[in-house]
């Protein structure tokens, strides 16, 4: 896993209008997920590009999607959620959480890279 988040870091994490999740020098990650982060600066909205991956049939997720202080349940505890949580809301709107399993072969994480450059460069 650590070896395909390098790949998409490199490949991905320079397209325009897209950004990678940034880590403490003093810290790593689980490799559980890679979030790869649409920002409103890209060719195609996060939503366009989701769509257009699942008809290619690669399977993808809009991470923090929705927001636990939207989710209906909260509404009944206004005194725990903030009304606006704009780093929250962003994340939410601009996160796409990539295939990354521990079987992906170098051709399935060729085929995701390929199709997400020809969407957003």
């Amino acid at each position: 896993r650590m070896n395909h988040i390098t790949v998409y870091r490199a490949r991905l994490g320079a397209l325009p209008g897209c950004r990678v999740q940034e880590y403490p020098k003093d810290r790593e990650t689980s490799g559980n997920y890679f979030v790869l982060f649409v920002t409103n600066r890209a060719k195609r909205s996060r939503d366009e590009v989701y769509e257009a991956l699942k008809a290619a049939g690669i399977q993808t997720k809009r991470y923090f999607y929705p927001p636990v202080h939207v989710q209906k349940i909260f509404q009944r505890y206004p005194m725990r959620v903030s009304l606006h949580m704009e780093a929250t809301e962003k994340s939410s709107r601009e996160g796409l959480a990539l295939p990354l399993y521990s079987h992906m072969t170098a051709s399935d994480l060729e085929q995701v890279c390929v199709q997400v450059e020809s969407l957003l460069s």
